[in-house]
């Protein structure tokens, strides 16, 4: 029996793009239904009860979370994998709190998608296997999930979302040689179940690395203490070429942790987070000072002054660098031409781009693209 998808984005392109560009016959999938909106959508899941949603998370009507949390709450064996169309610290934060199988960011990647869809099929068939009637009540995969000690251990049984929950449940219990076990273990695990495939580990490391970045944020309540954004680490995930650099990666983000949670360092402001947060989720747009301070109901001189003291960056560069940051990422993508990277991140005209982006990284974007091939 073919498993039935639900696709739910207000835009009809990326719709078109999600279900026509997936081989979804070898997928052993067929798309049940679209919706271009929350409540559409809704009406639809009900109906349909798809084994795997799609949505978007900004939605007129309801929103994305209220849809997965929907099917968490009804539909616990489906799979919901969430898009976006910027990476945001609080999105993945509810993301991981409503266990959402992936969160994927625009624009779309045929292969990230299609292995976030083979991989949540992979996660149904062992739920179907080894479900008794009895159990067919009981969430998704926690059939046998033990139970929590102080000494909690990654034991390579049962789904892969297991062990990222156990592995956020370590940080918080463990001593730092449990630590270093136990994420020998998970990377293993990690090998295991992505086949190699680099899309998948990667999306795994990137929800790892999160939950380094959450357990922080609990104790000190700064998100940006690490030094580096959600979007600036999932950038460097990126650019990992295995599993091995994949764990130096992940020992470095936990001993920094480890080592900044034993001192006392430098926090953020709400206010501070908030707008660094807003600039992070809006550089494509027409942000500047006045919108700013505008959309925080604080005077323009406030916001100017609060950044640099904070960050040691006047309010401009710290948008441009945001934008540049982006910029890179895309510049690496052979299907994006210079000019066009430019508009995409928010800059209205190219030899404003050019001007901008030479004088942040040393040589111009199209010398950057070039060194990429």
């Amino acid at each position: 029996m073919k498993r039935k998808v639900v696709v739910i984005d207000d835009k009809s392109a990326v719709r078109n793009m999600i279900v026509r560009t997936l081989d979804w016959e070898k997928l052993n999938c067929e798309v049940a239904g679209q919706a271009n909106n929350g409540s559409e959508g809704q009406r639809m899941i009900t109906h349909i009860s798809p084994d795997i949603l799609i949505t978007d998370i900004r939605l007129p009507g309801r929103n994305g979370f209220e849809l997965a949390d929907w099917m968490k709450n009804h539909l616990p064996r489906a799979k919901t994998i969430l898009t976006a169309d910027y990476r945001n610290f609080e999105y993945a934060r509810q993301a991981i709190s409503l266990k959402v199988h992936a969160y994927v960011i625009k624009p779309l990647q045929k292969e990230e998608l299609y292995q976030a869809v083979h991989s949540a099929i992979k996660e149904l068939q062992p739920c179907e296997n080894h479900a008794s009637p009895e159990e067919s009540s009981k969430p998704a995969c926690a059939v046998n999930a033990q139970a929590v000690s102080p000494h909690v251990q990654l034991d390579g049984n049962g789904p892969i979302m297991q062990d990222l929950e156990r592995f956020s449940l370590i940080l918080d219990c463990s001593s730092e040689m449990d630590l270093q076990q136990n994420l020998s273990s998970f990377l293993t695990r990690l090998y295991e179940y992505s086949n190699g495939f680099p899309a998948v580990w990667r999306g795994m490391v990137g929800k790892a690395a999160i939950a380094v970045v959450e357990h922080y944020y609990k104790s000190t309540r700064d998100e940006y203490g690490l030094g580096r954004s959600i979007y600036q680490l999932l950038c460097e995930i990126d650019q990992l070429n295995d599993l091995e650099e994949a764990g130096i990666f992940l020992t470095r983000l936990i001993s920094d942790m480890q080592q900044k949670l034993a001192s006392d360092g430098r926090s953020y402001s709400p206010i501070v987070k908030q707008i660094i947060d807003y600039i992070n989720g809006q550089y494509n747009r027409n942000i500047n000072l006045a919108s700013v301070a505008d959309y925080f109901g604080v005077s323009q001189s406030y916001v100017s002054r609060t950044i640099y003291a904070a960050t040691g960056v006047h309010f401009t560069d710290l948008v441009s660098r945001t934008r540049i940051e982006v910029a890179k990422q895309l510049l690496k993508n052979a299907k994006y031409k210079v000019n066009e990277v430019g508009d995409m991140v928010g800059f209205s005209n190219y030899s404003y781009f050019y001007q901008v982006f030479k004088r942040v990284e040393g040589i111009s974007p199209k010398e950057f693209k070039n060194q990429q091939v």
